[in-house]
C-alpha cells in the first residue's frame, strides 16, 4: 500500500471533522445574528459608534455618491452596498449574511496551519478554537469592517505563506500581492506589512531570490491599490493611499495619555478633544484636520519623548489585553472587579475570555521555541500588528481579527505536548516463524511437522534439558 493510499483515511476523517466544525461555528454565528436581530429594530436606530460611518458610506453609494468621505477605507462600504441592495437595505438580512461570511475564518484557519505545521490534527485544533471564540462569533452582530478583513486577513496570511515558501512562483507572489492589497482596501493597518516581510523570507533562498519575490509581493499590492489612491488625489487633491488615520498617532503621543490618566475614556476625547464643534473646527475624519492632529501627535511626542516610550512599553498590553481608555471600566487595566460590576457576569466572562487567548499564545511561544523557524510568518505578522499599534493607537477590538493566528500558536503548542508526553506504544508481541517451528523437535523424538504448530504444553516435572532429544 503506498503512503498517498495510508492517507487516505485520515484525510477522510479530518475533512468530516472539518465539516462538523465549520458547521458548529456557522451555527453559533447565525444564533448571535439571530439574537442581535430579536432585541434591535431593523432601521438606522440600531446603529452606534463606528457603524454609522459605514451605513453612510453604502448609502450614499446606493445614491450615487461615490466615496466622498475618506473616513473609512472602501472594501467594506462596497460590500455593505451591495447587501443593502440585495436584500432592500435590511440590516437583519446583512447579519445573517455576515454570519456565513465570518465562517470562512474556520477552513481558512486549517489551511493555514496545515501549511505552518503539516499536521491534521493542530490544525483541526486551531480551526475548532476560531470557531467557539466569542470575539469572532461577536463581529457578525456590528455593522463594522472587521467581519471582511478578518478571513481576508487569514486568505492573504495563507498566501503568503505559500509563495513564501517557493523557489520559483511568480504566480503565487501576484497573488499574495493582490490580497494584500484588499486586505490594506478594507483595513489600512496592514498598509506597511511589507516593511516586515524581509524578515519572513526563507533564508536557504539566495538574496537575489528573497528580495526578487519582496518586490513582486509589494509591486502588485501597490498596484492594487494605485486606482484608490488616485481617486482620493482626484477627490481631496491630497496624498491619500486608502483612508485617514482618525487622529491615530495622536492617539497614540503623550498628550492624549495624560487625559486618559485624568480619568478621560475614548468616548470622551472623541466628545471633547476630536469634537471639531470644540477643538476650533478640526475634523479628524477629514483630509486636512487628520493631518492637523498627526502634527500634533508629532509635536508631543518631541516635547516628551520619554513619556512616549513608556506610553509605546504598554501599547502592547492595551493592544491585546485592552486599552484603559475604554476596554476596562474604572480607567485601570486588569480591573476585574470593575469589569464584573459593569458588564455583568456573563459578558465578563466572555471578555476575559477572549483576552486569555494572548497569554495562552505567549506560553505556546515558550513551548515552541525549538521549532520557530516553522511558524516564522505567524510570529512576522502577529509582531508587525503589535509594533504598529504600539506606535500609533493600540484597543482591543483592533486585534481581534489576529486572533486565528494565535490560535495556531496554541493548537501548535498543545499538539507538541501530546506528542512530547505521550506514552510509548506497547512492543509488538513476538512471532514464532515457519522456519523456527521446523526446528523444533519434541522430547519423544517425534518431528511435529506437518502435524501441528503448535507446542504440546512442557511437563512442569521435567527438566528443561529433557525437554530436548
Amino acid at each position: 500500500m503506498t503512503a498517498r493510499a495510508e492517507s487516505e483515511p485520515g484525510r477522510h476523517r479530518a475533512a468530516i471533522l472539518l465539516t462538523a466544525v465549520a458547521l458548529t461555528a456557522l451555527a453559533l454565528r447565525l444564533l448571535a445574528a439571530w439574537h442581535a436581530n430579536a432585541h434591535l429594530p431593523d432601521d438606522p436606530s440600531r446603529l452606534t459608534g463606528d457603524e454609522t460611518n459605514y451605513d453612510g458610506l453604502a448609502y450614499a453609494l446606493l445614491q450615487g455618491a461615490f466615496f466622498t468621505w475618506p473616513g473609512r477605507a472602501p472594501l467594506y462600504p462596497a460590500l455593505l452596498a451591495g447587501g443593502y441592495l440585495a436584500w432592500d437595505y435590511s440590516f437583519a438580512a446583512v447579519l445573517y449574511a455576515q454570519a456565513v461570511l465570518a465562517t470562512a475564518v474556520v477552513p481558512l484557519t486549517y489551511l493555514l496551519a496545515r501549511r505552518c505545521t503539516l499536521r491534521r490534527a493542530v490544525a483541526l485544533g486551531a480551526a475548532a478554537i476560531v470557531a467557539v471564540h466569542p470575539a469572532l462569533i461577536r463581529q457578525v452582530t456590528r455593522i463594522d469592517a472587521a467581519v471582511l478583513f478578518t478571513p481576508l486577513l487569514l486568505f492573504t496570511v495563507l498566501l503568503l505563506e505559500r509563495a513564501l515558501r517557493r523557489e520559483r512562483a511568480e504566480r503565487a507572489h501576484v497573488a499574495a500581492g493582490a490580497a494584500l492589497g484588499l486586505a490594506a482596501l478594507c483595513q489600512p493597518t496592514v498598509l506597511f506589512l511589507p516593511l516586515a516581510l524581509p524578515f519572513a523570507l526563507p533564508r536557504t533562498r539566495t538574496r537575489r531570490a528573497r528580495w526578487r519575490a519582496w518586490g513582486a509581493i509589494t509591486g502588485v499590492m501597490l498596484l492594487t491599490i494605485a486606482p484608490w489612491s488616485w481617486h482620493n488625489w482626484r477627490t481631496y487633491h491630497r496624498v491619500l493611499p486608502v483612508s485617514v488615520s482618525i487622529a491615530a498617532l495622536w492617539r497614540g503621543s503623550p498628550e492624549f495619555d495624560a487625559l486618559t490618566r485624568k480619568g478621560e475614556t475614548i468616548v470622551d476625547v472623541f466628545a471633547t478633544a476630536l469634537n471639531p464643534a470644540r477643538n476650533g473646527g478640526h475634523d479628524p475624519f477629514t483630509v486636512d484636520g487628520d493631518r492637523w492632529f498627526t502634527a500634533r501627535g508629532w509635536h508631543s511626542i518631541r516635547a516628551h519623548p520619554l513619556a512616549y516610550a513608556g506610553y509605546v512599553a504598554r501599547k502592547p498590553v492595551y493592544f491585546w489585553m485592552g486599552n484603559r481608555a475604554g476596554d476596562w471600566p474604572g480607567n485601570r487595566v486588569f480591573d476585574v472587579a470593575a469589569l464584573w460590576r459593569a458588564e455583568g457576569a456573563w459578558k465578563a466572562v466572555v471578555d476575559l475570555a477572549i483576552r486569555i487567548l494572548p497569554l495562552a499564545a505567549v506560553a505556546a511561544l515558550l513551548v515552541l521555541r525549538r521549532r520557530l523557524g516553522e511558524l516564522r510568518l505567524l510570529l512576522v505578522v502577529l509582531g508587525y500588528a503589535t509594533v504598529y499599534h504600539a506606535l500609533l493607537y493600540a484597543e482591543v477590538r483592533a486585534s481581534e481579527p489576529w486572533h486565528p493566528l494565535l490560535a495556531i500558536l496554541v493548537a501548535a503548542a498543545i499538539g507538541e505536548l501530546a506528542a512530547r508526553y505521550a506514552p510509548s506504544p506497547a512492543p509488538a508481541p513476538r512471532r514464532i516463524t515457519t522456519y523456527a517451528m521446523r526446528r523444533l523437535v519434541i522430547s519423544d523424538g517425534h518431528d511435529t511437522v506437518g502435524t501441528s504448530h503448535t507446542l504440546p504444553a512442557q511437563d512442569p516435572d521435567r527438566p528443561p534439558s529433557a525437554a530436548r532429544s
